[in-house]
């Protein structure tokens, strides 16, 4: 499922600023697009801790308490939308570069969905920690991934759709300074 369109931040920006309301009928139309794929990820989220020892209490050394675990807080921490910032790099690393997403924020989220996708963590609560998820939700990209893949001809034809029809606006606003 890939659809490439180059320069579409660069189209955002630029019917951004001659009609906002152009540009966020674009994120209306890709929240409501990917309003099955949010859903279904939430309701994928589980209300009990996912794993023995998520339940209890854990704040890092920084003061951030990222368990217990709330599978009603996290559901809410699932969205879509669109973004037409420039990309960022700092050290190296670029930030930004996706125009569309469906992110599910927040530091357990990830541990939740992401753990183990990078290999064999180094210490024995790791792997265990690794194992426990793998074993009840499956490998990682737990929850985000398998919503969008059940959605993925539904969101790829209305992706083609909503992006074929900013870059007609985008060349519009090019040739007459409007996108209307």
């Amino acid at each position: 499922m890939t659809v490439e369109f180059a320069g579409i931040k660069d189209a955002l920006r630029l019917i951004n600023t001659v009609d906002k309301s152009v540009r966020q009928s674009y994120t209306r139309e890709y929240k409501k697009l990917m309003a099955p794929v949010v859903k279904m990820s939430k309701e994928a989220v589980p209300d009990q801790a996912p794993i023995t020892g998520w339940e209890r209490s854990w704040t890092t050394p920084s003061g951030f308490q990222a368990l217990p675990w709330n599978g009603v807080v996290g559901e809410k921490l699932i969205k879509s939308g669109v973004s037409g910032r420039k990309p960022k790099t700092f050290q190296g690393v670029t930030r930004g570069l996706a125009a569309f997403y469906v992110r599910w924020s927040g530091t357990t989220a990830v541990i939740f969905d992401m753990a183990g996708r990078k290999g064999t963590p180094s210490t024995d609560q790791g792997r265990n920690m690794v194992a426990g998820l793998e074993g009840k939700f499956g490998p990682a990209s737990r929850i985000m991934w398998p919503s969008l893949l059940e959605n993925e001809e539904e969101v790829t034809a209305g992706m083609q759709t909503l992006l074929d029809r900013i870059m007609q606006d985008y060349e519009r606003a090019l040739t007459t300074g409007s996108v209307r």
